[in-house]
């Protein structure tokens, strides 16, 4: 079974691979605690002050999280965008366009379908389309489903 976490901490996970961390440095990290060594990620909107305390409180295991992939709780438009940039490299307005609930024509490999697949939420669904994928609200899908 996947282990299922915030979309905060799969965001500072996948913003700290895409600063050059390894797997293992982030075992290490949540491990010792030492958040220091993570500091070259952080910025103004992406701190990890409370990356392990939160994921203790809450009961994220973030070692399964790392080593065996997630699935995330819960994700709004904007977290998804940025989660999206940071995992599989796709940028909004540049790669694919944002509607009302939508993420329109998002250019994804077969390799990538599948990861996003298995890690945004349920409250997401995505639709093959001959332009790339349109990843949508699941109320916003559904509705469109039936229309068609």
């Amino acid at each position: 079974m996947t282990v299922r976490i915030s979309q905060k901490s799969a965001i500072l996970i996948e913003r700290a691979r895409q600063f050059g961390y390894s797997d293992g440095m982030l075992l290490s990290v949540v491990i010792t605690g030492d958040i220091q060594k993570l500091s070259r990620a952080e910025d103004e909107d992406y701190q990890y002050n409370d990356f392990l305390s939160y994921a203790q409180e809450y009961g994220e295991d973030l070692i399964t999280a790392v080593t065996s992939g997630y699935q995330i709780k819960f994700n709004t438009i904007n977290g998804l965008k940025v989660w999206l940039a940071d995992k599989v490299g796709v940028k909004p307005e540049l790669d694919y366009q944002v509607g009302e609930g939508c993420l329109i024509g998002v250019p994804l490999t077969n390799g990538q379908l599948a990861i996003v697949q298995s890690s945004i939420a349920t409250n997401w669904k995505i639709i093959d389309r001959e332009t790339g994928y349109d990843i949508m609200l699941a109320a916003l899908a559904t509705e469109e489903m039936t229309s068609e």
